[in-house]
């Protein structure tokens, strides 16, 4: 563990990210991460305690760091680690990626394989997506590994967390559905230009008697651009230090909190006279059933609030990068989002100077087209990257993927409709042509029977002719 840390300390500096900070709290929250895992296992072997060491010591190292090749080095690191420590074993099988620990699929916390959990969270989506949002949301093997780290803080008593990740990344929805799946009641902040540190105060003071009297499981979504003055930090700095903000119930409110504790302690078979006991107790409670996550987008930038260098805030907040999406990630939406769309050809054979970008095979027309859906994106990022006060976003690749959907669809009902146009054309063109075929027919007809009248009306008149 020690080693662990020092390599990671040395390895990121605060000269490279202001949140690159590495300190003792770090090793106990990952012995206190261990511990919470086995206490209740009535076995473990040497193989599952090694791969539950290297799963919370990546919770601990690596969720918080910006890149991708930051999280190999990472990865790397713990392996040869172990490797170093346990040289009789096969660490590539037992570290095998990805490491993934959940609850979801038994009673206990335990090592899990993504091709069992997937179809498990993927059906648990659906179902959040009809009964909570009425939109059509996506599962990838990136959300689903950000679904796992958050589920693991939101279980915790004084878990709170932050998430940065570019505008519409999925950053709250992610945040909702763990919620949801454990059985939290989400609010979400929701300010407008006349709201004041009154309004927030009188917000939480809702909130902790929600979590602290009548026992609810809540988390508390606070987005950044939802903090209007720094006072919004220092409450918040102050609750996730101390479960509590003196001065917050005060008169009448204390109060009344204080009768509505005494009741609900009774009810649980405590019996706590003095004010002081009551308020511990209701603390206590605030600290088992109150969680914050917050959504930042890029707390980077000159305007961004300071949420990261808070100290209480990032000391008691698990931070998790999520970052921009993965390549994979924009193949499954964009996949998801064309799935109606008839844009498979038979014949269709791809080109051999064809390079695909993602990194998944690529057969069809349907795979060339999303395939290049999210190139395009990558271009603009890179682009985006090199050109300062430009930015682009999972947000802007969904118009991507949407305008291209509601252009297609309108090709698609011009198409049709010139070929019906057509069509009633080409049907208008063969009902003349029976109708003249028709007409020469009874043209025919009339010929004959007009010359059998003309004959007829020639031989009465030579009759009458003769006649005379």
């Amino acid at each position: 563990m020690l080693q662990v840390y020092q390599k990671s300390r040395e390895r990121f500096k605060v000269t490279q990210k202001m949140h690159y900070v590495y300190s003792p709290r770090e090793l106990t929250r990952w012995i206190r991460g261990i511990f919470e895992a086995i206490k209740q296992l009535s076995r473990l072997t040497i193989e599952g305690l090694i791969r539950l060491w290297a799963h919370e010591a990546l919770r601990i190292f690596s969720d918080r760091l910006a890149e991708d090749s930051e999280h190999e080095w990472t990865y790397q690191m713990i392996l040869s680690t172990a490797a170093s420590f346990f040289p009789n074993l096969d660490h590539s099988e037992i570290l095998q990626s990805p490491i993934l620990y959940s609850d979801w699929l038994g009673f206990d916390y335990a090592p899990v394989s993504e091709h069992e959990l997937y179809p498990f969270v993927n059906q648990k989506l659906k179902v959040f997506s009809e009964e909570e949002t009425n939109v059509s949301l996506v599962l990838s093997r990136e959300f689903l590994d950000h679904v796992l780290r958050i589920d693991r803080v939101l279980k915790n008593s004084q878990g709170h967390l932050i998430l940065v990740g570019p505008c519409s990344s999925g950053k709250t929805v992610l945040a909702k559905f763990v919620s949801w799946m454990n059985g939290l009641k989400v609010f979400q902040l929701s300010v407008s230009r006349k709201y004041t540190i009154q309004d927030f105060d009188k917000t939480l003071r809702k909130l902790l008697y929600r979590a602290g009297v009548d026992g609810e499981k809540i988390c508390f979504i606070i987005d950044e651009s939802t903090i209007l003055d720094t006072a919004f930090l220092e409450r918040m700095n102050t609750l996730l230090a101390n479960a509590e903000i003196p001065g917050l119930f005060e008169g009448d409110d204390f109060t009344n909190l204080l009768s509505a504790c005494s009741t609900t302690s009774q009810q649980q078979g405590l019996y706590l006279e003095t004010d002081e006991e009551l308020y511990t107790w209701f603390t206590k409670q605030v600290a088992q059933n109150f969680h914050a996550v917050f959504t930042i987008n890029d707390p980077y930038l000159p305007d961004a609030p300071r949420i990261i260098a808070s100290p209480a805030l990032f000391n008691r907040c698990v931070l998790n990068w999520m970052g921009d999406w993965n390549k994979d990630t924009y193949f499954v939406i964009a996949s998801e989002l064309l799935k109606k769309l008839p844009l498979d050809k038979s014949d269709f054979t791809i080109p051999g100077s064809f390079s695909n970008y993602v990194e998944r095979s690529v057969h069809t027309y349907r795979d060339v087209v999303i395939d290049a859906l999210a190139f395009v994106h990558s271009s603009l990022l890179n682009y985006a990257q090199t050109n300062h006060g430009m930015s682009f976003t999972p947000g802007n690749f969904l118009n991507l993927v949407r305008n291209f959907v509601t252009i297609f669809t309108n090709k698609e009902k011009e198409l049709q409709d010139y070929q019906s146009h057509v069509n009633v054309g080409l049907d208008k063109l063969r009902e003349t042509v029976l109708k003249v075929k028709e007409l020469n027919a009874s043209l025919s007809e009339k010929k004959i029977q007009l010359s059998i009248k003309d004959k007829e009306a020639r031989e009465t008149l030579d009759k009458m002719i003769k006649g005379r």
